[in-house]
């Protein structure tokens, strides 16, 4: 299996029963999407839509998402999901490793991403890829029913350092979502630092 990730830009019908698929697999309650959306999302100043193809066929993607803050400019790897026909082929780390090379190449001071306890191939990935856990809270409020898909979206935010200060956090997670609504999930929270160390810790995240 030949696989390919590139950053999708030039989103076309063809491509959405793979997207939809792999929404599918990803979230239990997202809603299938149309090509202007998928469209919006690829364009959207700040994210990098990556799919992975397996001879020419969309078989994975991932959300890398940069934003600036005081602090410096941050990354988030969100929705990373591969098609459960085509996994066990490296298809995720490659998805992450490119996911880890834009944000780099951006200047990225952080590059953040959570993962369930439960999903024990994920997490060893992660941190092969060289992320660590972090000590950290996630905290999520259901937001208005609006947006690209017409769907309920969320805003979240984290508390990062000791004396409790506070940052948006855009979304969440990868391909492991399914849950009772309202349960507490614990998650792992792992960092990349570029050129530097990270804490190590748990959260519990509220879904």
């Amino acid at each position: 299996m030949t696989i390919e990730v590139e950053t999708l830009r030039d989103v076309t019908d063809a491509d959405m029963p793979a997207i939809n698929r792999l929404l599918a697999q990803l979230s239990r309650s997202a809603p299938p999407l149309d090509a202007a959306a998928v469209r919006q999302i690829a364009t959207w100043d700040g994210n990098s839509l990556l799919v992975a193809r397996a001879d020419g066929q969309i078989v994975g993607m991932a959300t890398l998402v940069t934003f600036p803050i005081p602090t410096g400019l941050r990354a988030w790897i969100e929705d990373v999901v591969v098609d459960e026909s085509a996994r066990g082929h490296g298809i995720g780390a490659a998805l992450s490793r490119e996911a880890v090379r834009l944000a780099r190449a951006a200047g990225a001071r952080t590059i953040d991403l959570t993962s369930r306890p439960s999903r024990e191939a994920a997490n060893r990935l992660y941190q092969r890829l060289g992320f660590q856990l972090r000590d950290s809270s996630v905290y999520r409020m259901a937001g208005e029913e609006r947006g690209l898909s017409g769907g309920q979206r969320d805003l979240q935010v984290r508390g990062d350092e000791p004396s409790g200060r506070m940052a948006r956090k855009p979304g969440t997670g990868d391909a492991d979502r399914g849950h009772a609504p309202g349960a507490e999930q614990h998650t792992e929270r792992v960092r990349h630092l570029s050129g530097g160390r990270a804490t190590r810790g748990r959260e519990a995240q509220g879904r």
